[in-house]
Formats: C-alpha cells, sequence, structure tokens
C-alpha cells in the first residue's frame, strides 16, 4: 500500500497510535512480481501469472540494496529508529480509551493530509505530510500546546526529527504561526516532516 510513500508510511503507519503493520517488502517499496501461478481470479486461474493478490508475491530481496529501492529503505529505517527513540509518545497506549491525539490547525495553498500532534511527559511530537508527487508545499501550522499541556512557557525547543535537522528556540507566538516546507512524496526524506516541541 505504501507504494514508495514516505508521507503514507510515517503519516498512516509508524506514527499514529496503533501497531504499525505492511507487508513484507514495502519497506523498501518492492518490485511485485506475481507468483508464476497467481491469476486475477486467486491462484490456479484463468490468465496465471497475471494476478495482483498481495500474498501472491515473490520478493527480490537483492532489490532492498540497490536503487531506487536502497533510500526507501533507509528512509524506513529512520522512521522506524524515531519511533523507538520517542517510544514514550509513539507508545500505544492500550491502558487508556483516547490516545494523546489531536489534529493540527493550518494553513496551506495546496491539499495535504490533517497534520496531528502527539504528546506525553512534556514533550509533543508533530507530524505533517505532503502526499504530493510534484512539488514542496509550505504549511503554516498553528501548534496547540495547551492540548499537551505545554502551554504558557516563555520559549521552546523545536527539533526537526525527520527529517533530522537543529533544534530551534522558538516563542508560544511563533508557534502559533509555524512555518514548514515538506518536500514532494516518494522522494529521499520527502513527503513527512516531523518535529518535537518542549519547554526549553
Amino acid at each position: 500500500m505504501a507504494q514508495g510513500s514516505r508521507a503514507r508510511f510515517g503519516y498512516s503507519f509508524l506514527f499514529t497510535p496503533a501497531i504499525p503493520i505492511f507487508f513484507s517488502g514495502e519497506e523498501f517499496n518492492a518490485t511485485f512480481r506475481p507468483l508464476p501461478g497467481l491469476s486475477p481470479h486467486l491462484y490456479g486461474g484463468a490468465d496465471s501469472g497475471k494476478g495482483r493478490w498481495l500474498y501472491g508475491a515473490q520478493l527480490d530481496w537483492d532489490e532492498a540494496q540497490r536503487e531506487p529501492h536502497l533510500p526507501m529503505l533507509e528512509d524506513v529505517r529512520s522512521m522506524i529508529a524515531l519511533r523507538s527513540k520517542e517510544k514514550d509518545v509513539f507508545r500505544v497506549a492500550l491502558d487508556r480509551a483516547r490516545p494523546n491525539l489531536c489534529g493540527v490547525s493550518y494553513r496551506c495553498d495546496a491539499t495535504v493530509p490533517v497534520p496531528y500532534m502527539r504528546w506525553a511527559a512534556g514533550k509533543a511530537i508533530v507530524v505533517a505530510a505532503n502526499r504530493s508527487l510534484s512539488e514542496d508545499v509550505r504549511v503554516m501550522l498553528n501548534i496547540p500546546l495547551k492540548s499537551a499541556g505545554i502551554d504558557g512557557h516563555d520559549r521552546y525547543k523545536v527539533t526537526p526529527l525527520w527529517p533530522h535537522g537543529d533544534a530551534t528556540a522558538m516563542s508560544e507566538a511563533e508557534l502559533q504561526a509555524f512555518p514548514c516546507v515538506i518536500q514532494k512524496d516518494r522522494t529521499p526524506g520527502g513527503g513527512l516532516r516531523v518535529f518535537s516541541i518542549e519547554p526549553a
């Protein structure tokens, strides 16, 4: 389902409050090769070898180490490492009915998925995506600090987590109009931005 999309992989699979599940090969955007007996009518039917049944794929694992598949694998590894590093925020909370999750108000000239924020223990993480394959987008975010229980501070440390960048200090007012450029999807480091925000 990801088909090389960093936006889908991060925004929809890895950073949501659920257990991420994906098929082997999606992590490097494997070329779909149907099993020889697979047909559009499942296994053993007419038009053998032309099926698109997801379970009926055979993978060339060597693809993961070649272009254009290797950059996708490296990006997915980075996202998984980020999820692991920020496990307090990204954990699946089975002990409560509602996760610490809310939508983030935004302005953008293009159509983008609604950015969202997750939080825990005095830290918030914002996830924003761009599914466009042709252009980078500029999004103006209004970070809901109060929802995360971290409003009312003079300064905040804002750290780009994916792709990784240097931390900056911002005021609460600046975070109400926080500019964010998200590169086009299906490119290395594109399709997604993830930031952590915590009182400085």
